[in-house]
């Protein structure tokens, strides 16, 4: 009977939009209420047990910092009776013990909720004075006690059944011995019980002194709770000098209040539940009629149109509400497609003579493509043509810079020359006249061989200094004048290149040093080299100098493997910004445009390091480095590369 049932709603429903609408919306609206109510009763029942472990924490955290601060104001007391010199003092003195300590201990109280005894013992653990009358001292053999006079700090341990024994030395401080000890035979009990009173009903606690437990309140109902697994377990952050106790707090709840709103929330939320579904039904079937019944006008409407095709038929408007609008829509969309068909030819027309157009432009495309690919041509070797004829300009220009240095240096030597020459002759006629005389005197003849052989010591001084000049000069200008390739070692050639910037340096004191080991053996392009330092130093005096009087400039190289050397140049100025750092090595990049800088220098120091001598540069001015460091990885066999004479003057300074 109950598959009948089903199968007749079954047909009905498959018959009737308005039924399948109302189940499926009923259906829906169930399956989302009973998720709601579903998921709102968990995040019920969590927000239950949150605020219950919360509320147990809170009463925890409670006990536990009372229990903590007791503890502190007793290690504070005791440990401030140890340090008073007036106690060390009285115990040295053994004529004054009585006399002073007794009235003093007396005086004393343990602080807080702890109740006990205060006790001054000396050095062999014999009793001096109690803080009351009365008192029989019962722990002489107590290991704490004997630790401490043995040279501990502080010690603890468990006394009695609800009492701790408490130790700290006293020190005599001229001679640094331990004289006796403060001891206090402090009782916890009330402590605790203060403490437990300030948690809640239900509540219980159980505190652990190593292995002693101090379960509170001691009520029947605590005591059945306290075997199983504790709510909150916190260990005490007692002084260091309770460490040993290892103190903890464990909180049991055993209060029903919990478990009493989860039934009542459970009964709650199946009232609720069933009520909105009873309700969600109803409404459902009434939704769905209003729905179905403005849609099937708009059905047949549409079948009008399709049947007869004509685009005259629109379809009622009953109401300004979804289905309403839905009727609307579809009218205006019966209208355009009356439109569309009007102009649909108009509109196939125009397409083809777009079409056409485009066939046309399609032709001629090719054409006007070649045509901007030839001027973008002929603008880039404009643009390569002006670049050399810049770079060609800076090269001059350094190697002007060189040879007025170069001649500056040879002007020392050769005027030395020239003088001593003068001299020299003017002599040579003196002694000739004085030989055709016929007065030629011994003493003449010695002075006369003196002076000649000084002369010729600085004649040849002077002249190999000025041909070693020379011959560094003419093989820098052989090397970059006719960009060879050759096998050299790096260190001469180093030096023969320094020798000839030398006097770039004579109008300033600042400094250059080279540190460049022998035996590095080089087959690769020393023109290159030499152009890559110079603008290198010439960077460093015009733009890293600037300001300073005394600069330094170091060049130094290692060899990583039998192929690679790195070479180093550092120098001591005012470094590059963060934000120029990425833009050194691009052509036309300087921050002195009008005042001597073209921009180029380091973009061609970049080209021939990279490109003619087959290595890498790096660049790096960042704090705390003063100044700035270029980093040079160079193969000692430079690839082969087509560098031609002419083409040096293109690539270099």
């Amino acid at each position: 009977m109950t598959g009948g049932i089903f199968a007749r709603w079954g047909r009905r429903a498959s018959q009737s939009l308005a039924l399948r609408m109302a189940l499926v919306m009923g259906g829906v609206a169930t399956a989302t209420a009973a998720f709601l109510a579903g998921l709102s009763f968990v995040v019920a029942q969590r927000l239950i047990t949150e605020n219950e472990r919360i509320s147990l924490n809170f009463q925890a955290e409670v006990v536990a910092r009372q229990l903590e601060l007791e503890s502190r104001a007793l290690d504070r007391m005791l440990k401030t009776m140890a340090s008073n010199a007036f106690i060390s003092n009285a115990l040295v003195d053994s004529l004054g013990r009585d006399q002073y300590l007794i009235p003093y201990l007396r005086d004393q109280e343990i602080p807080g909720a702890w109740r006990g005894e205060l006790w001054l013992v000396d050095f062999e653990g014999q009793p001096i004075a109690a803080n009351a009358p009365g008192l029989s001292f019962k722990h002489r053999g107590s290991p704490a006690l004997r630790a401490v006079l043995a040279g501990s700090r502080f010690e603890i341990e468990l006394a009695g059944d609800d009492s701790l024994l408490l130790a700290v030395p006293v020190v005599f401080p001229p001679t640094g011995s331990i004289e006796g000890a403060v001891v206090a035979i402090a009782g916890y009990g009330r402590l605790i019980e203060g403490a437990a009173m300030l948690v809640a009903h239900g509540t219980c606690l159980s505190v652990h002194l190593g292995e002693r437990q101090i379960a509170l309140p001691s009520s029947s109902g605590c005591a059945d709770a306290q075997p199983k697994s504790p709510a909150v377990s916190r260990p005490l952050a007692l002084p260091n000098s309770f460490r040993p106790l290892d103190a903890h707090l464990r909180v049991y709840d055993s209060s029903e209040a919990a478990s009493m709103a989860a039934r009542n929330l459970t009964f709650g939320y199946l009232l609720v539940v069933g009520t909105v579904i009873a309700l969600v039904l109803l409404v459902s079937h009434r939704m769905s009629g209003h729905i179905v019944r403005p849609l099937t006008r708009l059905k047949d409407t549409a079948n009008n149109i399709l049947r007869s095709d004509r685009l005259d038929f629109r379809a009622p408007v009953s109401s300004a509400d979804e289905i309403g609008q839905l009727a609307s829509t579809f009218n205006q969309m019966v209208e355009r497609l009356q439109r569309a068909q009007a102009t649909l030819i108009t509109d196939i027309d125009q397409r083809k003579r777009v079409e056409a157009e485009l066939q046309r432009y399609r032709k001629h495309l090719e054409e006007m493509v070649t045509k901007r690919t030839q001027q973008v041509q002929q603008i880039n070797g404009e643009l390569r043509q002006a670049m050399n004829h810049l770079v060609q300009a800076e090269k001059l220009a350094a190697l002007g810079n060189l040879v007025a240095g170069v001649a500056h240096e040879l002007s020392t030597p050769l005027g030395n020359t020239r003088i001593v020459v003068g001299l020299l002759a003017d002599q040579l006629r003196d002694f000739a006249t004085t030989v055709e005389a016929g007065n030629l005197r011994r003493s003449q003849v010695e002075a006369f061989l003196n002076n000649t052989r000084e002369a010729t010591a600085l004649l040849e001084r002077n002249s190999a200094r000025a041909a070693e000049m020379i011959g560094h000069f003419k093989q820098v200008a052989v090397d970059q004048s006719s960009a060879r390739r050759r096998t050299f070692d790096l260190r001469e050639t180093t030096l023969e290149i320094l020798t000839a910037l030398r006097p770039m340096l004579k109008r300033s004191a600042h400094r250059l040093e080279p540190d460049i080991p022998a035996a590095l053996c080089f087959d690769s392009y020393p023109g290159a080299l030499e152009q890559v330092l110079t603008n290198l130093v010439h960077n460093s005096l015009t733009h890293a100098f600037s300001g300073i009087v005394e600069g330094e400039i170091h060049i130094s190289a290692r060899a990583v493997d039998p192929m690679h050397v790195v070479l180093t140049y550092t120098d001591n100025g005012v470094g590059i910004p963060a934000g120029h750092i990425q833009r050194v090595f691009d052509p036309f990049f300087t921050t002195r445009m009008g005042q001597g800088g073209s921009g180029l220098g380091l973009y061609i120091v970049y080209n021939l390091v990279t490109g003619v001598l087959g290595g890498t540069i790096a660049v790096d001015s960042s704090p705390p480095m003063p100044g700035t460091r270029f980093t040079l990885h160079l193969p000692t066999t430079a690839p082969k590369f087509p560098y031609q004479p002419e083409e040096t003057g293109k690539r270099s300074d």
